[in-house]
Formats: structure tokens, sequence, C-alpha cells
């Protein structure tokens, strides 16, 4: 999960401070899922870990808030 947030970051993610990146794009849970290559079940699973450790944030208008862009890389590479 954290890899195809990360990547979705680098092709349409806006800066928005040294560790915050924002995608303005709408990304459906299924779709993040599905880049992922885990069930919806299991990536909104994640994503609420996320929210409540306030890596992500998620329900902006159009997509996601990376809170902490350094953490994530260190799920990347705990996964």
């Amino acid at each position: 999960m954290a890899r195809a947030l990360l990547q979705l970051a680098e092709f349409v993610g806006k800066p928005s401070g040294p560790q915050c990146i924002v995608l303005n794009e709408k990304i459906g849970l299924a779709d993040l899922a599905a880049m992922a290559g885990v069930a919806r079940e299991n990536a909104s699973r994640v994503l609420s870990e996320w929210r409540r450790c306030n890596l992500v944030l998620t329900g902006v208008p159009q997509g996601y808030v990376l809170n902490n862009v350094a953490a994530l890389k260190r799920e990347m590479i705990e996964d």
C-alpha cells in the first residue's frame, strides 16, 4: 500500500511541506488496492491504521494527503 501511494505521489502529487504530499486525483479504494495487489478490505484496514497514526489523511475533497512520507517509506521497507 505504501509503495502504491508513494508511486502515485511521484506522478500526481504536489508537495505541501517538507514531508507532506497532496494527491488531488480521485483515486478509489478499489483502484488503490489493485495497484497494491491487495484486497479492498485489507487496503481499507491499512488506511484506517495510517489515519489513526496521522500518516495519511483521507476524506479530503478528491484524494489523499500523505502527512509523513518518511514514515510511509519505512512502511514500504517493512512490507
